[in-house]
């Protein structure tokens, strides 16, 4: 049973529809379901959010995330959402290309919106992503694998495109960048953030055990300061140097977050938050730069030889190229990478409904 209230109606006639459209959004993951809650509030049309995490539900209630209680809803069972997917307007993914790491959930529910001639709108999850702004060169073409990559462009199979991380006459912006950020009060010590996606196949082995011989280095020349450490959740998996370093090797000053390794500070769940509250920044490539320049957070950036170009597109950041600046002086500062711009729910609507046919 749950514990809220619901509010059943008596009438023998349907209820008058709301405003705007009804639009299915796919998610695969909590952080694509965060976005997509934030993307959706304000908006004059109608969602319901998809996710085949039923654990989510828990936050939903417990409202971890920021949503609108106007115009969404959520869905976690997918025969529920296989019903009912007739009923919509639009669907939008965050996975607009054909890969193996598409779930079958996903897939399901796609298809289904094909037979039904119900236009998919491609909104990226990630800053670089297939379909919108990255390729490469690799001789081995893999679309879900740790070492290979697409081996040239990948098309979107869907009708239209919103992408986050451009310019208001081109996109809505980031929906995570509205106002100004909020100041987070809460008790903790001063720290240095460390996230790292060494698992994505743009990073090999070298580069794997050339970011720890640089963590290694920082912390030993750095022993005041206090190091936080967030990996990807996929890098213990896919690298045993990491896995090995994290295990045995750390120094007395870097601790891995999270309940089940060294360190957690209450109240701070996700790397969003722990970005809002560090002192400072260490990252490789990823999205996750985007929030530290919300937040207006010293940075430096790591990269590699096969993210150069990635880096080279920034405007303005202070880069340590590994492994060949392994021993470079240190200097953070505040990045601009060009990608980032306030969010307008009202051009969001609108291209939505540029893709819906007349």
């Amino acid at each position: 049973m749950h514990d809220f209230l619901i509010s059943g109606q008596v009438d023998f006639n349907k209820p008058q529809s709301s405003e705007g459209l009804k639009i299915c959004y796919l998610t695969q993951n909590p952080s694509q379901f965060n976005l997509a809650c934030l993307s959706c509030i304000g908006s004059r049309n109608n969602y319901i959010i998809f996710n085949p995490d039923q654990d989510l539900e828990l936050h939903v209630l417990a409202r971890t995330f920021d949503f609108d209680v106007t115009n969404t809803r959520f869905c976690f069972d997918l025969n529920t959402l296989k019903d009912i997917v007739s009923a919509f307007d639009v669907v939008i993914t965050a996975f607009g290309y054909l890969s193996p790491a598409l779930t079958n959930e996903l897939n399901a529910v796609i298809d289904l919106s094909a037979t039904y001639r119900i236009p998919i709108i491609d909104i990226p999850h990630d800053l670089f992503q297939f379909g919108h702004n990255l390729w490469d060169d690799s001789r081995i073409i893999h679309l879900d694998s740790p070492n290979y990559g697409s081996g040239g462009w990948v098309d979107s199979f869907c009708v239209s495109q919103i992408n986050w991380f451009r310019d208001h006459q081109n996109g809505p912006g980031y929906p995570k960048f509205r106002s100004i950020p909020k100041n987070n009060e809460l008790c903790v010590p001063d720290f240095t953030l460390l996230t790292t996606n060494t698992d994505w196949y743009l990073y090999d082995s070298l580069s794997q055990l050339s970011l720890l011989q640089f963590i290694t280095n920082y912390a030993f020349k750095n022993p005041a300061e206090l190091i936080v450490w967030m990996p990807n959740e996929k890098e213990l998996d896919h690298s045993p140097a990491i896995k090995n370093y994290i295990d045995h090797l750390l120094p007395p000053n870097l601790f891995v977050y999270g309940s089940q390794h060294h360190l957690k500070f209450y109240g701070l769940e996700s790397t969003d938050d722990l970005i809002a509250c560090c002192q400072k920044g260490i990252t490789t490539v990823s999205t996750y730069l985007l929030d530290f320049e919300i937040h207006n957070k010293d940075v430096i950036v790591l990269f590699n030889e096969s993210t150069k170009h990635l880096v080279q597109s920034f405007t303005n950041v202070s880069a340590i190229a590994l492994p060949s600046q392994l021993h470079t002086p240190i200097s953070f500062t505040k990045p601009v990478t060009g990608y980032l711009f306030p969010y307008d729910v009202s051009i969001f609507d609108q291209m939505i409904l540029a893709s819906v046919p007349r």
